[in-house]
Parts: C-alpha cells; structure tokens; sequence
C-alpha cells in the first residue's frame, strides 16, 4: 500500500514536472509562418531618433527556403508615411533574420504600426499598435531571438 502511495505521488509530481517543460519548450520552437515577416522593431531607442538613425526593423524568414526582398518595403505610419525601399537583389535565407535602418525619426513613439508590403504592394505583415515612450533599448518583438 506505501508503495502506492509513493509511486502516485510520484506520478503526480512527473506529470507537474512535464506540464511545467513544455511550456518553456514550446517558447524554443521555430516560429511558425509561410511569409518573411516582421519579428522585431525599435521605434524609440535610447538618445535623440532625430538626431542619429538608430531606429530598425528585423525581418525574419521562417520559410525553408531563402525569399526574394528586393523591391519590398517597410512603410512606417507616422504624418511622413517614411518609406524604406528595400535594395533589389536582396536575399534572406531561410530561417535567417535582417535588420534595416532608413531615416531619423522614421517612426513616432506612440501608436506606430509597421508594415511590410511584397514588390507587386500586397500587404505582407503589420505589426501591432506599438507605443514606447521610454527612450531605451526594449523593443516589440514577435519571436525572442
């Protein structure tokens, strides 16, 4: 009978140690997606945006093969509409990120949405409403990397 209790005991703490792994196993997996995407933007880091380009964004391509960016662009909606075209030619392997500046200033610190569009102008990705007062290093990111 004591055997019992300790191997359900056991059990009980086996499956609350496997419920507890899986969680953090899953924050590890790739990110799932058939398109380049936006994964991760600065929109307000640390020091004047006007004054140095120091505002990015990183695109990450979770395909299995590489993808074709040239002609793309990352459109940010501040009162400019400022655009960043992306060079033709322009590869990012699979399961690759890369990471573009454009201008001072490219995107305002509260309520900003990025968008990436596909050479032919077809929305690709959109990012949520980001708003980051703080003047630091956090950033919006979709997947950790």
């Amino acid at each position: 009978m004591r055997s019992l209790v300790v191997l359900g005991l056991f059990g009980i703490l086996l499956v609350g140690a496997i419920g507890s792994i899986i969680p953090a196993m899953g924050q590890t997996l790739p990110f799932i997606a058939d398109y380049v995407v936006i994964n991760e933007v600065e929109i307000n880091p640390a020091g004047d945006d006007y004054k140095t380009i120091s505002e990015w964004v990183e695109l990450y391509n979770p395909t299995a093969g590489p993808v074709h960016i040239g002609d793309w662009k990352i459109v940010s909606n501040n009162a400019l509409k400022q655009t960043l075209t992306i060079p033709p030619g322009t590869i990012i392997d699979s399961r690759h990120y890369m990471t573009f500046s454009h201008e001072r200033g490219w995107f305002k610190d509260v309520g900003a949405i990025i968008q990436l569009f596909n050479e032919k102008g077809e929305q690709v990705d959109q990012t949520a409403e980001i708003t980051d007062t703080q003047n630091d290093f956090l950033t919006w990111q979709r997947k950790y990397d």
